[in-house]
Protein backbone atom coordinates (compact mmCIF):
# COMPACT_ATOMS: atom_id res chain seq x y z
CA UNK A 1 0.00 0.00 0.00
CA UNK A 2 2.19 3.19 -1.23
CA UNK A 3 2.36 6.49 -0.90
CA UNK A 4 2.82 8.83 -3.66
CA UNK A 5 4.39 12.68 -3.65
CA UNK A 6 5.30 15.63 -5.92
CA UNK A 7 7.19 18.73 -5.08
CA UNK A 8 9.33 21.09 -5.53
CA UNK A 9 12.43 22.66 -3.93
CA UNK A 10 15.55 22.72 -2.83
CA UNK A 11 15.95 21.72 1.32
CA UNK A 12 13.67 18.66 2.54
CA UNK A 13 12.83 21.27 4.75
CA UNK A 14 11.43 23.81 2.43
CA UNK A 15 9.62 21.31 -0.18
CA UNK A 16 6.33 22.54 -1.41
CA UNK A 17 4.29 20.01 -2.10
CA UNK A 18 2.74 19.74 -6.09
CA UNK A 19 0.72 16.72 -5.70
CA UNK A 20 -0.33 13.51 -3.79
CA UNK A 21 -1.90 10.30 -3.74
CA UNK A 22 -3.03 7.44 -0.93
CA UNK A 23 -4.73 4.94 -3.26
CA UNK A 24 -5.67 5.50 -7.20
CA UNK A 25 -9.01 3.83 -6.66
CA UNK A 26 -11.10 1.65 -4.22
CA UNK A 27 -9.85 -1.93 -3.40
CA UNK A 28 -6.17 -0.70 -4.81
CA UNK A 29 -2.79 0.02 -2.33
CA UNK A 30 -1.52 1.68 -6.07
CA UNK A 31 -0.76 5.10 -6.04
CA UNK A 32 -1.37 7.41 -9.26
CA UNK A 33 -0.50 11.03 -9.76
CA UNK A 34 -1.57 13.07 -13.22
CA UNK A 35 -0.11 16.44 -12.84
CA UNK A 36 0.53 19.16 -15.34
CA UNK A 37 4.42 20.21 -15.18
CA UNK A 38 6.75 23.10 -16.55
CA UNK A 39 9.31 22.57 -18.39
CA UNK A 40 12.56 23.51 -17.30
CA UNK A 41 11.33 22.87 -13.04
CA UNK A 42 13.24 20.13 -10.83
CA UNK A 43 10.65 17.99 -9.58
CA UNK A 44 11.09 15.21 -7.11
CA UNK A 45 8.97 12.51 -6.36
CA UNK A 46 8.67 10.45 -3.01
CA UNK A 47 7.30 7.18 -2.67
CA UNK A 48 6.26 5.70 0.77
CA UNK A 49 4.52 2.97 2.52
CA UNK A 50 1.54 3.56 4.15
CA UNK A 51 1.51 2.99 8.05
CA UNK A 52 5.32 2.26 7.87
CA UNK A 53 4.93 -0.54 5.24
CA UNK A 54 7.81 -1.67 3.46
CA UNK A 55 9.00 -3.50 0.87
CA UNK A 56 10.11 -3.30 -3.47
CA UNK A 57 7.90 -1.25 -5.80
CA UNK A 58 7.72 -0.47 -9.20
CA UNK A 59 7.79 3.47 -10.23
CA UNK A 60 6.52 4.51 -14.15
CA UNK A 61 6.19 7.55 -15.17
CA UNK A 62 5.28 8.85 -18.75
CA UNK A 63 4.95 12.64 -19.64
CA UNK A 64 2.93 13.85 -22.65
CA UNK A 65 3.72 17.62 -24.22
CA UNK A 66 0.44 18.96 -23.60
CA UNK A 67 -1.00 22.78 -22.77
CA UNK A 68 -0.48 24.05 -19.07
CA UNK A 69 -2.16 26.75 -17.43
CA UNK A 70 -2.08 28.14 -14.01
CA UNK A 71 -4.68 28.53 -11.22
CA UNK A 72 -4.07 30.92 -8.46
CA UNK A 73 -6.65 29.92 -5.70
CA UNK A 74 -6.98 32.75 -2.67
CA UNK A 75 -9.19 32.80 0.39
CA UNK A 76 -10.18 35.77 2.16
CA UNK A 77 -10.24 35.29 6.05
CA UNK A 78 -12.65 32.67 7.44
CA UNK A 79 -11.98 29.44 5.65
CA UNK A 80 -10.01 27.33 3.03
CA UNK A 81 -10.72 25.90 -0.65
CA UNK A 82 -10.16 22.12 -1.54
CA UNK A 83 -9.20 21.27 -4.78
CA UNK A 84 -6.24 22.05 -7.07
CA UNK A 85 -4.00 24.93 -7.56
CA UNK A 86 -0.56 25.86 -9.26
CA UNK A 87 -0.27 24.31 -13.29
CA UNK A 88 -3.08 22.02 -14.62
CA UNK A 89 -3.60 20.41 -17.94
CA UNK A 90 -5.25 23.52 -20.39
CA UNK A 91 -9.11 22.13 -20.93
CA UNK A 92 -9.06 19.76 -17.68
CA UNK A 93 -12.48 20.21 -15.48
CA UNK A 94 -11.29 21.58 -11.99
CA UNK A 95 -13.53 21.36 -8.91
CA UNK A 96 -13.06 23.37 -6.09
CA UNK A 97 -15.05 23.23 -2.91
CA UNK A 98 -15.24 26.89 -0.17
CA UNK A 99 -14.75 25.64 3.24
CA UNK A 100 -15.93 28.25 5.97
CA UNK A 101 -14.22 28.33 9.61
CA UNK A 102 -16.93 27.94 12.59
CA UNK A 103 -18.46 31.57 12.98
CA UNK A 104 -18.26 32.10 9.11
CA UNK A 105 -20.10 31.43 6.12
CA UNK A 106 -19.25 31.34 2.33
CA UNK A 107 -20.41 34.41 0.05
CA UNK A 108 -19.01 33.64 -3.47
CA UNK A 109 -16.06 33.24 -5.62
CA UNK A 110 -13.92 36.46 -7.01
CA UNK A 111 -11.69 36.82 -9.61
CA UNK A 112 -11.47 35.07 -13.16
CA UNK A 113 -15.18 33.26 -11.87
CA UNK A 114 -17.91 35.54 -10.12
CA UNK A 115 -20.28 33.24 -8.89
CA UNK A 116 -21.66 31.74 -5.57
CA UNK A 117 -22.06 28.24 -6.53
CA UNK A 118 -20.53 25.54 -4.10
CA UNK A 119 -18.76 23.79 -5.18
CA UNK A 120 -17.75 25.32 -8.17
CA UNK A 121 -16.72 23.50 -11.22
CA UNK A 122 -15.48 25.25 -14.49
CA UNK A 123 -13.02 24.11 -17.14
CA UNK A 124 -9.38 25.62 -17.12
CA UNK A 125 -8.52 27.68 -20.60
CA UNK A 126 -5.73 30.16 -19.37
CA UNK A 127 -4.26 31.63 -16.48
CA UNK A 128 -6.68 32.11 -13.89
CA UNK A 129 -6.95 33.46 -10.44
CA UNK A 130 -9.63 33.14 -8.32
CA UNK A 131 -10.47 33.74 -4.52
CA UNK A 132 -13.38 32.21 -2.23
CA UNK A 133 -14.49 35.40 -0.05
CA UNK A 134 -15.92 34.38 3.47
CA UNK A 135 -18.00 36.46 6.05
CA UNK A 136 -18.46 36.72 9.81
CA UNK A 137 -22.00 34.77 10.15
CA UNK A 138 -24.73 37.16 10.56
CA UNK A 139 -27.83 35.97 12.54
CA UNK A 140 -30.68 37.63 12.52
CA UNK A 141 -34.27 37.65 14.15
CA UNK A 142 -37.07 40.19 13.03
CA UNK A 143 -39.70 38.45 13.91
CA UNK A 144 -41.69 38.41 10.65
CA UNK A 145 -42.98 35.11 11.32
CA UNK A 146 -44.45 35.82 14.46
CA UNK A 147 -42.21 34.16 16.41
CA UNK A 148 -37.99 34.33 17.73
CA UNK A 149 -35.55 32.26 15.97
CA UNK A 150 -32.77 33.58 18.39
CA UNK A 151 -32.53 31.53 22.02
CA UNK A 152 -33.87 34.65 24.37
CA UNK A 153 -34.14 34.01 27.52
CA UNK A 154 -36.72 36.08 30.31
CA UNK A 155 -36.31 37.51 34.03
CA UNK A 156 -39.13 39.70 35.23
CA UNK A 157 -41.92 39.73 32.77
CA UNK A 158 -41.87 38.00 29.43
CA UNK A 159 -40.90 39.92 25.95
CA UNK A 160 -43.42 38.75 22.99
CA UNK A 161 -43.76 39.05 19.79
CA UNK A 162 -46.04 42.03 18.60
CA UNK A 163 -48.19 43.32 15.30
CA UNK A 164 -48.63 46.26 17.05
CA UNK A 165 -45.45 48.41 15.65
CA UNK A 166 -42.19 47.70 14.22
CA UNK A 167 -38.94 49.47 12.07
CA UNK A 168 -39.58 46.83 8.94
CA UNK A 169 -42.19 44.87 8.73
CA UNK A 170 -44.84 44.17 10.54
CA UNK A 171 -43.77 42.83 13.82
CA UNK A 172 -41.38 43.46 16.44
CA UNK A 173 -40.18 42.33 20.22
CA UNK A 174 -41.70 44.29 22.85
CA UNK A 175 -41.39 44.63 26.35
CA UNK A 176 -43.21 42.93 29.25
CA UNK A 177 -45.86 44.59 30.88
CA UNK A 178 -44.13 46.23 34.17
CA UNK A 179 -46.09 47.52 37.41
CA UNK A 180 -43.66 50.16 39.65
CA UNK A 181 -40.43 49.17 40.89
CA UNK A 182 -40.77 46.26 38.42
CA UNK A 183 -38.61 45.27 35.09
CA UNK A 184 -39.02 43.53 32.16
CA UNK A 185 -35.71 41.66 30.77
CA UNK A 186 -34.31 39.59 27.80
CA UNK A 187 -30.63 37.88 27.51
CA UNK A 188 -29.40 36.28 24.70
CA UNK A 189 -26.52 34.38 25.62
CA UNK A 190 -23.80 33.35 22.94
CA UNK A 191 -20.35 32.48 21.14
CA UNK A 192 -19.25 35.25 19.05
CA UNK A 193 -16.50 36.27 16.57
CA UNK A 194 -15.05 39.29 16.48
CA UNK A 195 -17.37 41.96 14.91
CA UNK A 196 -20.43 44.36 15.14
CA UNK A 197 -23.90 43.88 16.24
CA UNK A 198 -26.62 46.00 15.86
CA UNK A 199 -30.32 46.34 16.12
CA UNK A 200 -33.23 48.90 15.95
CA UNK A 201 -35.22 49.95 19.18
CA UNK A 202 -38.16 52.37 19.87
CA UNK A 203 -38.72 53.46 23.50
CA UNK A 204 -42.16 55.01 24.66
CA UNK A 205 -42.04 55.53 28.62
CA UNK A 206 -41.88 58.18 30.97
CA UNK A 207 -38.87 60.36 30.54
CA UNK A 208 -36.40 60.47 32.80
CA UNK A 209 -37.42 58.12 35.05
CA UNK A 210 -38.40 54.91 33.30
CA UNK A 211 -35.33 53.03 31.59
CA UNK A 212 -34.45 50.92 28.99
CA UNK A 213 -30.74 49.77 29.16
CA UNK A 214 -29.03 47.35 27.02
CA UNK A 215 -25.62 45.60 28.12
CA UNK A 216 -22.88 43.44 27.47
CA UNK A 217 -21.55 40.89 30.05
CA UNK A 218 -22.98 43.42 32.37
CA UNK A 219 -21.56 46.63 31.41
CA UNK A 220 -24.31 49.53 30.04
CA UNK A 221 -23.98 50.16 26.31
CA UNK A 222 -26.56 51.89 25.72
CA UNK A 223 -30.05 54.02 28.06
CA UNK A 224 -33.10 55.38 26.45
CA UNK A 225 -36.13 56.82 27.87
CA UNK A 226 -39.17 59.05 27.29
CA UNK A 227 -40.48 59.36 23.77
CA UNK A 228 -37.87 58.15 21.06
CA UNK A 229 -39.08 56.58 17.44
CA UNK A 230 -36.80 54.06 15.86
CA UNK A 231 -33.50 53.89 15.42
CA UNK A 232 -30.47 52.02 14.82
CA UNK A 233 -28.06 51.27 17.81
CA UNK A 234 -24.57 49.72 16.78
CA UNK A 235 -21.80 48.08 18.93
CA UNK A 236 -18.54 46.52 18.71
CA UNK A 237 -18.20 43.19 20.28
CA UNK A 238 -15.13 40.75 20.92
CA UNK A 239 -14.57 36.97 20.21
CA UNK A 240 -15.74 34.88 22.71
CA UNK A 241 -18.83 34.21 25.13
CA UNK A 242 -20.82 36.72 25.69
CA UNK A 243 -24.07 37.99 27.66
CA UNK A 244 -26.54 40.29 25.79
CA UNK A 245 -29.58 41.92 27.81
CA UNK A 246 -31.92 44.38 27.24
CA UNK A 247 -33.72 45.51 30.84
CA UNK A 248 -37.02 48.26 30.67
CA UNK A 249 -36.93 48.83 34.47
CA UNK A 250 -39.85 51.09 35.79
CA UNK A 251 -39.69 53.76 39.05
CA UNK A 252 -41.98 53.48 41.17
CA UNK A 253 -44.66 55.43 40.14
CA UNK A 254 -46.23 56.92 36.74
CA UNK A 255 -46.50 55.78 33.22
CA UNK A 256 -46.09 57.60 30.15
CA UNK A 257 -46.90 56.85 26.72
CA UNK A 258 -47.02 52.87 25.23
CA UNK A 259 -45.32 52.29 28.59
CA UNK A 260 -43.03 49.57 26.74
CA UNK A 261 -39.80 49.19 24.54
CA UNK A 262 -39.60 47.66 21.03
CA UNK A 263 -36.42 46.05 19.86
CA UNK A 264 -36.60 44.73 15.70
CA UNK A 265 -33.98 43.22 13.61
CA UNK A 266 -31.40 42.37 15.99
CA UNK A 267 -28.16 41.21 13.59
CA UNK A 268 -25.12 39.79 15.79
CA UNK A 269 -22.45 37.44 14.73
CA UNK A 270 -22.65 34.54 16.92
CA UNK A 271 -21.43 31.81 15.77
CA UNK A 272 -23.33 29.26 14.07
CA UNK A 273 -23.64 25.06 14.79
CA UNK A 274 -21.42 22.87 13.24
CA UNK A 275 -24.88 21.59 11.55
CA UNK A 276 -25.08 24.93 10.16
CA UNK A 277 -21.60 25.57 8.98
CA UNK A 278 -21.02 22.58 7.34
CA UNK A 279 -21.50 22.28 3.35
CA UNK A 280 -23.99 20.34 1.67
CA UNK A 281 -22.31 16.86 1.31
CA UNK A 282 -24.41 16.79 -1.61
CA UNK A 283 -24.76 19.30 -4.65
CA UNK A 284 -26.48 18.10 -7.89
CA UNK A 285 -25.15 20.28 -10.95
CA UNK A 286 -26.58 20.93 -14.22
CA UNK A 287 -24.80 20.27 -17.28
CA UNK A 288 -24.86 22.33 -20.60
CA UNK A 289 -25.80 18.83 -21.99
CA UNK A 290 -28.63 18.97 -20.43
CA UNK A 291 -27.91 15.81 -17.61
CA UNK A 292 -26.38 16.03 -14.34
CA UNK A 293 -23.05 16.31 -12.52
CA UNK A 294 -23.54 14.95 -8.65
CA UNK A 295 -20.43 15.94 -6.42
CA UNK A 296 -19.97 14.13 -3.06
CA UNK A 297 -17.87 15.99 -0.05
CA UNK A 298 -17.34 13.96 2.86
CA UNK A 299 -14.49 11.97 4.60
CA UNK A 300 -11.11 11.61 2.22
CA UNK A 301 -10.40 7.94 1.15
CA UNK A 302 -14.03 6.96 2.28
CA UNK A 303 -16.45 4.73 1.06
CA UNK A 304 -19.89 5.76 0.00
CA UNK A 305 -23.40 4.65 -1.49
CA UNK A 306 -25.06 7.25 -3.59
CA UNK A 307 -29.13 6.92 -2.98
CA UNK A 308 -31.63 8.32 -5.57
CA UNK A 309 -35.17 8.75 -4.49
CA UNK A 310 -37.95 10.82 -6.20
CA UNK A 311 -40.38 11.13 -3.34
CA UNK A 312 -37.82 11.77 0.00
CA UNK A 313 -39.34 8.18 1.20
CA UNK A 314 -38.19 5.72 -0.68
CA UNK A 315 -34.41 5.31 -1.26
CA UNK A 316 -32.45 2.78 -3.83
CA UNK A 317 -28.92 2.32 -4.51
CA UNK A 318 -27.54 3.99 -7.81
CA UNK A 319 -24.01 4.34 -7.35
CA UNK A 320 -21.30 3.29 -4.95
CA UNK A 321 -17.47 5.33 -4.71
CA UNK A 322 -14.69 6.49 -2.67
CA UNK A 323 -13.48 9.59 -1.83
CA UNK A 324 -10.50 10.96 -2.94
CA UNK A 325 -7.84 12.32 -0.58
CA UNK A 326 -9.51 15.64 -1.00
CA UNK A 327 -12.52 13.71 0.44
CA UNK A 328 -15.05 14.29 -3.06
CA UNK A 329 -16.50 12.16 -5.63
CA UNK A 330 -17.54 13.63 -8.85
CA UNK A 331 -20.42 11.44 -10.99
CA UNK A 332 -20.61 12.88 -14.11
CA UNK A 333 -23.70 13.44 -17.20
CA UNK A 334 -26.04 11.09 -14.68
CA UNK A 335 -29.44 10.95 -16.27
CA UNK A 336 -32.56 11.63 -14.12
CA UNK A 337 -35.86 10.19 -15.86
CA UNK A 338 -37.83 12.89 -14.14
CA UNK A 339 -35.99 16.15 -13.47
CA UNK A 340 -38.48 17.86 -11.18
CA UNK A 341 -38.85 14.83 -8.53
CA UNK A 342 -34.66 14.03 -8.12
CA UNK A 343 -33.10 13.81 -4.94
CA UNK A 344 -29.56 12.01 -4.23
CA UNK A 345 -27.93 11.42 -0.59
CA UNK A 346 -24.94 9.82 0.33
CA UNK A 347 -24.75 7.22 2.98
CA UNK A 348 -21.20 6.17 4.68
CA UNK A 349 -20.58 2.29 4.44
Amino acid sequence: DTLLGIYTGNKISELTTVASNDDSSSGTGASRIVQALTSGTSYWIAVDGFGGEKGQFDLRYNFTPTGVSKLDVLTSKGGSVRGPSGYLKTGSEVVLTAVPEFGYEFKGWAGSVENVENPLIFTIDSFMEITAQFAVVTVSDSFEDGSMSLPFEFTGTDWSVTDQDSFVGDHSLRSGPVADNEFSSVTLRGQFTDGRGKFDIKVSTEEGWDLAVFTIDGKVYGEWSGSIDWQRFEFAITEGEHVLEWTYRKDFSNSEGSDAVFLDNIDLPIIASEEENNIQPVVVVDNPNGQLSIVITGSPNTSYIIEASTDLTKWQTAFKATTDSDGRIIIRNTESSDRSQSFFRAVAE
